[in-house]
């Protein structure tokens, strides 16, 4: 869960500086009660990045920690 936690803060920097060009959603499962997110969104490793095009179909996933650049690259 370390990678988990790293992740938080590339989020919030990614959301601070592209929020007006993308959206950054973070969920904390371990937090969330609601464990259909595991199985709505088939999360089988944490921390798992799911990229979605402007219509919201899945465009992509990471399983593992990526820097901001890196999610950046994928979103391109």
């Amino acid at each position: 869960l370390a990678q988990c936690r790293e992740m938080k803060p590339v989020l919030e920097t990614l959301q601070r500086e592209q929020g007006a060009h993308i959206a950054v959603v973070s969920v904390d499962l371990i937090k969330q009660k609601e464990a259909n997110y595991i199985q709505r969104y088939r999360v089988q490793l944490m921390p798992t990045q799911i990229f979605f095009d402007a219509q919201g179909r899945e465009i992509g996933r990471n399983l593992g920690k990526l820097s901001g650049e890196e999610i950046l690259a994928r979103l391109q």
